[in-house]
């Protein structure tokens, strides 16, 4: 019943917010204009988008049910790939940075991993809505994951990777001032820089990831092979070499899951125009915008 109102509420959602569905459909059609990808482009624009929303509407009641899972459960939902690459990265003793997208449902990838049993630390600012935002953060400590707000900065993901944790961070899109200028998709966009800082900082090797929907309460979560940061000594060059290589896999977990991915804003508006649509749309704004990021 989640799931069919989940999805009769999508044409609503699409249709009710302008700016949200502009955003998307020009996100999509830069994507399939740099994409090989054949399926997505027999679907058009516009279904992709549709299907978009109503992934974000799914989303929303997934991760409403997350209190009701215990590790049995979580276990039964999700099907693990690659969970041995963050074993191995801890062993070296600085920590990991899992660095993830707005693809399926990040925040049940998050529940997952904790109720397996490491430790995370993951940046959030409001989401969902203020009224929400606290009820969201509570649902998080109770599967024992730290919510760092992004006023913190640093210093407590320092900590936490100094303990040999885990280390959540969203890459696919810049949020707040920070960040690189990068090609995505061949195109520059402003792309968060925090998880290349902090991995060039800390030793902490980055583990590239997402977290599919493959079904009603079912999911792939994968983790890819790590990223070791590599110090030659030219900070700004070596923070923007090591960004380029997370991002070229967020690139093709992108292009495979076109349809899940929820980012809710135009990720290549100049600085400028972004600010002036971000002023404009207020409250619209997504919740994605200010989840776990890099920045």
């Amino acid at each position: 019943m989640g799931y069919f109102v989940a999805r009769k509420l999508t044409a609503f959602h699409y249709y009710s917010f302008p700016s949200r569905r502009a955003a998307v459909l020009s996100n999509v059609r830069h994507v399939l204009t740099n994409s090989p990808s054949p399926r997505f482009k027999e679907l058009g624009e516009k279904q992709i988008a549709r299907l978009i929303f109503r992934s974000f509407n799914e989303f929303l009641f997934e991760f409403f049910k997350i209190p009701s899972f215990d590790k049995e459960g979580m276990e039964r939902a999700f099907l693990f790939e690659g969970v041995k690459n963050v074993d191995s990265a801890l062993t070296r003793g600085n920590g990991v940075i899992i660095a993830t997208a707005h693809i399926g449902n990040w925040e049940m990838g998050g529940a997952a991993l904790a109720l397996l049993g490491y430790k995370l630390h993951i940046v959030a600012g409001i989401q969902f809505s203020g009224s929400l935002s606290e009820h969201v953060k509570d649902v998080k400590r109770r599967l024992n994951i730290d919510v760092v707000s992004p006023e913190e900065g640093y210093r407590t993901l320092f900590r936490a990777l100094k303990d040999n944790e885990l280390v959540v961070l969203l890459v696919d899109g810049d949020v707040f001032a920070n960040g690189l200028e990068l090609d995505f998709f061949s195109r520059p966009a402003r792309i968060p820089s925090g998880a290349a800082t902090l991995a060039l900082k800390t030793g902490a090797a980055i583990v590239p990831g997402y977290v599919k929907r493959e079904g009603p309460l079912h999911f792939r979560l994968r983790l890819d092979e790590p990223v070791f940061p590599v110090s030659t000594g030219n900070k700004a060059r070596d923070v923007e070499e090591l960004s380029r290589k997370v991002l070229s896999r967020v690139e093709s977990y992108i292009e495979e899951n076109l349809d899940q991915w929820c980012i809710f804003r135009d990720i290549w508006t100049p600085q400028a125009k972004r600010e002036t649509v971000s002023e404009a749309q207020g409250t619209e704004e997504h919740a994605s915008d200010n989840s776990p990021t890099g920045s």
